[in-house]
């Protein structure tokens, strides 16, 4: 077996400076990269890469004025591939710090192309691409707590549904995620129909960018339909005389569903967001033009017993909280 080797960079370092009374902390990257061949000709390329980023993004804690929060991120990607392979897929391990005393937050370790923070909605995401189609998966980016996973991502954020009533604190969004079960992969789980007698399409994840509030399978007869197979052609979210229509990959707007403009009436808190706010909403996933399904937000809360179903989508489930972490 024959190994070539090639190293770049060098390993962290911490600068101190001490002119007029500033320190400053300095980081440095490494990359390694590897070609294995054996004796019969096979040959596969490893690639290590370590490299940090730092995420600076507002935030207002309750009582507090809007400031800038930072965040260090160490990001080691691992990567083996056989020559002449295609997937970009490697293994992350990313661990957050606070760079003003090195303090470590979180680390997650997770397969995916793609590790990416959000500026303005309080998460990280990673993202799973090849024969699974792409599966996105968020984080809160302030605990590494892990969320929700979905592959209708609207572009050009990549993210799930946003609801928007605030900013610079994370009770100001919603997200309303949609993963379709055909397409599942990575830590994604499964979910049976209680009746034994329907097939799980795909999971419903509603949840703020700290937690998750519901988590619902929806499901449809298989003998009837056949296998959907994707993800909803569109999501169109309504209040009042206010609607959004979301295409995800094949739309870029709009890419929030924005009610700052609909602040609920708080006594002595006039700057802050309450969950009233979500309510009186309804969120229609359109599937081709054989069936959709309606789902009411009221109270903070996706209403299944209220849901209108097409011919095809028979039922939706909540699942046990114990259950969130597999979908």
């Amino acid at each position: 077996m024959k190994n070539l080797i090639l190293n770049l960079g060098f390993a962290p370092i911490l600068v101190i400076c001490s002119v007029s009374l500033v320190q400053a902390a300095s980081y440095s990257g490494k990359s390694e990269a590897e070609l294995k061949t054996t004796s019969d000709g096979a040959a596969t390329m490893n690639v290590k890469n370590t490299n940090y980023q730092f995420d600076d993004f507002p935030y207002r804690f309750p009582g507090a004025g809007s400031f800038s929060t930072v965040i260090l991120y160490e990001i080691k990607k691992e990567l083996s591939l056989p020559v002449g392979g295609e997937s970009d897929n490697a293994d992350f391990t990313v661990t957050a710090y606070d760079p003003k005393n090195g303090k470590k937050l979180w680390t997650i370790q997770e397969k995916a192309f793609e590790f990416t923070p959000t500026r303005d909605y309080f998460v990280v995401r990673t993202s799973l691409g090849g024969d699974c189609k792409t599966s996105n998966r968020l984080f809160d980016k302030m605990t590494g707590k892990y969320l929700l996973s979905y592959s209708f991502a609207q572009a050009p954020t990549q993210m799930p549904i946003v609801l928007r009533a605030g900013a610079f604190e994370p009770n100001g969004f919603r997200f309303l995620a949609y993963r379709d079960n055909y397409w599942s992969c990575g830590k994604d789980g499964k979910f049976e129909d209680p009746s034994g007698q329907l097939t799980l399409a795909g999971v419903i994840s509603y949840a703020t960018p700290q937690k998750v509030i519901q988590k619902v399978a929806l499901f449809y007869d298989a003998k009837a339909m056949g296998d959907p197979s994707d993800d909803p052609e569109s999501i169109e979210m309504q209040y009042q005389d206010h609607v959004a229509k979301f295409l995800g990959s094949k739309g870029a707007q709009p890419y929030e569903f924005d009610f700052w403009w609909h602040k609920p009436n708080t006594p002595n808190k006039p700057n802050e967001v309450g969950d009233r706010i979500y309510s009186e909403i309804n969120a229609k996933l359109v599937f081709g033009n054989y069936d959709s399904i309606t789902i009411p937000i009221d109270n903070d809360r996706l209403v299944i017993k209220k849901a209108k179903l097409g011919k095809f989508f028979k039922k939706l489930v909540e699942i046990p909280e114990k259950d969130w972490d597999k979908f």
